[in-house]
């Protein structure tokens, strides 16, 4: 079992496992490139995959920080899971460093990487808040001659060892497709965006821009809920008393897509299609209920899983990555399939 030990500003999950075996770990499924969009953004991502993993042969210790608590979102607990997972298999010290807080704090961020640059860690995989203000911290972790993976936001640096990025711009892509095939390519909408300093938001944003305007579909507004559910609700609220016609809300998230399923059911609306990414528990079971209609899954436990091997490929065989890697795997949830997602959860 993983042992807790709580910090003033965050959470530490600490497993570790001594490298007493050399058989070779299970390999990962291999991302999938789709393909009308691989051509876009040609970016060599084979070591993503390796044919074959290593475990470590020294002691290594990894810190892995995320943007914040769980508050709902699965979406830290499942990069935590994965990280896990991968510190058992490839046996080497993973510590989940969470600041224990529900909303996004940039400074605690940095304060936190800050304070583990101080400490005995080898190296780090970071999911920054903000893509330029996590930039001189991360570095300061550099310098020491500890390589750093960015996850997930991209961070405007090119001193990291690679950035692993969802392609969030796919993502909103498919999202704003799926709703322009079920309006018959004509409605109003509306779009929820995350914190608008993070590049995964902006992609997202862009995705959805990009595909719907493609079709004869109104964008009636715009906002940032920061990536949460209460915001979301509340930006829901208001534009429920605005506009007489809804077609459609595509949020950059699950928890900003849960807040304006709340917000329609409160004010007894019907028939407004509501996306999300992230498939979070909570978000597949309402796709199930029929209060979303989609969400995007983005892998974290397998991008966690990957960004670990890397590290441990880097220090024990100084290998090297392309600048950017693109994690292509998406996977569309909607209605017709969602039932088989929630049984593979409840068995895996």
């Amino acid at each position: 079992m993983p042992k807790l030990r709580w910090f003033p500003f965050f959470l530490v999950v600490t497993l570790h496992w001594a490298a007493c075996s050399r058989q070779e770990p299970d390999a990962v499924q291999a991302p999938v490139v789709p393909a009308s969009h691989a051509e876009e953004n040609p970016v060599d991502s084979t070591h993503l995959s390796p044919s074959r993993h290593i475990r470590a042969t020294k002691p290594w210790k990894i810190a892995l920080v995320t943007k914040a608590g769980e508050g709902g979102n699965s979406y830290p607990v499942r990069l935590g899971r994965g990280a896990l997972q991968a510190a058992h298999d490839f046996h080497v010290q993973v510590d989940l460093r969470n600041p224990e807080v529900e909303r996004y704090d940039v400074p605690l961020q940095i304060r936190l990487i800050e304070q583990l640059a101080k400490e005995e860690y080898d190296a780090m995989v970071v999911v920054p808040i903000d893509s330029n203000m996590l930039v001189a911290s991360v570095e300061q972790f550099i310098k020491l001659g500890k390589p750093v993976i960015v996850l997930d936001t991209p961070l405007n640096s090119a001193l990291t060892l690679t950035q692993l990025a969802f392609d969030n711009h796919q993502a909103g892509v498919l999202a704003a497709n799926w709703v322009a095939q079920k309006l018959g390519g004509r409605g109003k909408v509306l779009i929820l965006v995350g914190q608008e300093e993070g590049q995964n938001a902006i992609d997202r944003r862009d995705g959805f821009l990009d595909a719907l305007g493609k079709h004869d579909i109104e964008i009636l507004d715009m906002k940032s809920a920061n990536w949460l559910r209460a915001q979301a609700e509340q930006i829901t609220r208001e534009w429920l008393d605005r506009f007489a016609s809804i077609d459609a809300i595509l949020a950059g998230n699950d928890m900003m897509a849960l807040g304006a399923a709340d917000a329609i059911e409160r004010a007894g609306r019907k028939n407004i299609l509501v996306t999300g990414v992230d498939a979070n528990p909570e978000a597949l079971e309402a796709i199930l209920a029929e209060r979303m209609h989609l969400t995007i899954e983005q892998s974290p436990e397998a991008q966690a899983r990957a960004a670990v091997q890397l590290l441990i490929r880097h220090l024990e065989r100084k290998e090297t990555y392309p600048a950017r890697s693109v994690w292509r795997g998406i996977e569309v949830i909607d209605r017709s399939n969602v039932e088989s997602y929630l049984r593979a959860r409840q068995n895996g």
